[in-house]
C-alpha cells in the first residue's frame, strides 16, 4: 500500500486490468513488512506465560484514487477512470488493523521481546511518571 498515492496493490492491480497473478513471483518482488514495536503493558513477574500490549487502531480517510487515475492515464498506464475499483471511506494500518480487529482472545501470535533499562527505585519512595500515546502501556501493566 502506498499511502502517498492511496492505492492498495488490489486496487492498482484491478484498475490496470490484472485479473491474475502468479502468488510466487509477485512475493519474490514485494518487500518484506518491517516490524512493528509495541511497549508492554503487562508483567512478566506476575505473568510469565502472558503479554500484553496496548494498541489502537490506525484509521485515516481514504484520498479519491481521481488524482492518481489521471496521472496514470496520462502516463498511458491506464486506459481510463472507469475500471476504477470501488473503495470504503477509510483506510487501516496494517499492524493495528489485524491486532484491533481480527485477532481473536486467546490466540497465539510469534512475538520476541527486548530487555527494558527503565527500573523502579529499589526503596519505597514517591515518584513522578507521566506518558504520551504508547507510554500510557506501564500504567495498565
Amino acid at each position: 500500500q502506498d499511502e502517498g498515492l492511496g492505492w492498495t496493490q488490489r486496487e492498482f492491480w484491478t484498475a490496470i486490468g490484472v485479473e491474475r497473478l502468479d502468488l510466487g513471483l509477485f512475493l519474490l518482488h514485494c518487500p518484506r513488512q518491517r516490524a512493528r514495536s509495541y511497549t508492554i503493558a503487562s508483567s512478566a513477574a506476575a505473568s510469565p506465560r502472558r503479554l500484553s500490549i496496548c494498541a489502537s487502531l490506525l484509521r485515516w480517510t481514504s484520498p479519491a484514487l481521481d488524482d492518481a487515475a489521471t496521472v496514470l492515464a496520462a502516463r498511458g498506464i491506464l486506459r481510463s477512470a472507469a475500471g476504477l475499483p470501488a473503495r470504503g471511506p477509510w483506510r487501516y494500518g496494517v499492524a493495528s488493523e489485524w491486532l484491533c480487529s481480527r485477532l481473536r482472545a486467546g490466540s497465539s501470535v510469534m512475538a520476541r521481546t527486548q530487555p527494558s533499562p527503565f527500573r523502579l527505585p529499589e526503596e519505597d519512595v514517591p515518584i513522578i511518571m507521566a506518558c504520551a500515546g504508547g507510554g500510557i502501556s506501564p500504567f495498565r501493566g
